[in-house]
């Protein structure tokens, strides 16, 4: 299976997933949209910045 995303919690922004597959950005980005809207995400290009880590680990969940 291909690696879709990587997450980091370390950085200054909070919890991060970088999205690594551009064909699953491409493919699902309204969908990606949708849920980090509902689900306290902000998606910027193929970034997506929580607040809590908790929606991080949701993200990693649903999208894995």
């Amino acid at each position: 299976m291909k690696q879709r995303f990587i997450t980091d919690t370390t950085t200054s922004w909070g919890p991060v997933v970088i999205l690594s597959d551009i064909e699953f950005w491409n493919n699902h980005y309204e969908e990606l949209k949708d849920w980090c809207d509902n689900n306290e995400g902000e998606l910027s290009g193929m970034v997506v910045t929580f607040k809590q880590e908790k929606h991080l680990m949701l993200f990693a969940l649903k999208w894995s």
